[in-house]
Order: structure tokens, then sequence, then C-alpha cells
């Protein structure tokens, strides 16, 4: 199995490039708009649908290097909770109060 690791730089500019590709496909796609995906989730499962790809036909183990990973992490979760809507926190009712109950009591 041949190898090839991508560096840092490159990491994260596919990273960003993946994170538009998301957002114009949550634009384009009503069932994605309607179950709320995150823009780099779609970014992400198109990546590792492209390394998978890769993997299977060539033969070829594909790594990033992920020095910037945990700084990228917070921007994640950042994006998804600055784009929580009340109304739609509203909705989810008493499972959703169960769990935030429950989230501290885990830590």
């Amino acid at each position: 199995m041949r190898h090839l690791e991508i560096n840092g730089f490159v990491s994260f500019t596919l990273a960003i490039i993946l994170l538009f590709i998301g957002k114009i496909a949550l634009n384009r796609s009503a069932a994605l708009c309607k179950y709320s995906i995150p823009e780099p989730v779609i970014g992400g499962f198109l990546a590792g649908i492209i390394v998978a790809v890769i993997y299977f036909t060539l033969s070829l183990e594909v790594t990033f290097q992920l020095q910037v990973q945990p700084f990228l992490l917070l921007y994640f979760f950042a994006r998804i909770g600055l784009k929580a809507d009340i109304r739609d926190l509203l909705t989810g009712g008493k499972p959703l109060l169960f769990l935030t109950l429950l989230a501290p009591a885990t830590c």
C-alpha cells in the first residue's frame, strides 16, 4: 500500500474549500436545509467519500497533518452554536430538556 501525507497548509486549504462546497450544497438542497446539516459536515462527508474512493481504487492511503485540528474544532462547534435558533430548540421539547440537563452531569 502506498502512502500520501498531505501537509498542514494544504490540509487547511482543502478544509476551507470543502467548507465552501458544503455551503453551496446547503444552499442548493432543500433536504439539507430542512434537517439543518452544517456546512462543515457536508464538506467533511464529501472528503471522506473522496479519500475512500482513492484508498479502494488506487490503493493509496491518504493522511492529513492535523496540527490545527484543535482550533478548527473550536470554530466548528462555535459555528454550530451560532447557527442555533431558539425556535428549533423549543421544538425539541422534553427530550432536549433532558439532554440539556444531563450534559453537564457527564462532564
